[in-house]
């Protein structure tokens, strides 16, 4: 009977944690990338065209929105904030204003934000395409098109 009862108690642990690590594993596969956190610059690996950018910013992902914030060429802090369902958000950045979407791929993997913003009447779009190779490894892939012709630059950030 005491020898039942173990296993009967060992069984229902096992169950129990096979419960938790497939829920864990079935909403890691369907979630969506979380990339908050502070980044810093690695300049070493990002495109020479990448240093004219903000070394470091700060993303805070909650729900259905995304917000940047980064200091801008006056060192005042620039805000972005972005819906992360394919909806129009509209923002103002270094005194230009522009119009993104932002949407995840299929498997909540990527995030692609397209941003257009008009300057001396000409329209420029920028594709920037995020993704963590680890939890501490951001990569932004901005492709260009627009006023001075396409142009892809390459951003490499590590978590701080």
């Amino acid at each position: 009977m005491k020898k039942n009862l173990v296993n009967l108690v060992k069984l229902l642990l096992l169950s129990v944690v096979l419960m938790f690590t497939t829920t864990a594993m079935i909403n890691a596969q369907s979630g969506k990338v979380d990339f908050s956190g502070t980044w810093a610059m690695n300049t070493m690996k990002s495109s020479p065209a990448a240093a004219n950018s903000s070394r470091s910013f700060i993303v805070k992902q909650e729900g259905n929105l995304l917000t940047t914030t980064s200091n801008g060429e006056d060192g005042m802090s620039v805000v972005a904030k972005y819906k992360l369902d394919g909806k129009e958000s509209a923002n103002k950045i270094e005194g230009t204003d522009s119009k993104s979407t932002a949407k995840f791929s299929s498997d909540g993997r990527m995030l692609t934000i397209v941003s257009k913003s008009w300057k001396d009447g000409k329209e420029k779009t920028d594709e920037y395409v995020w993704s963590l190779s680890d939890p501490k490894s951001l990569s932004i892939v901005c492709t260009t098109v627009g006023i001075s012709g396409d142009e892809v630059t390459k951003y490499f950030y590590d978590r701080k």
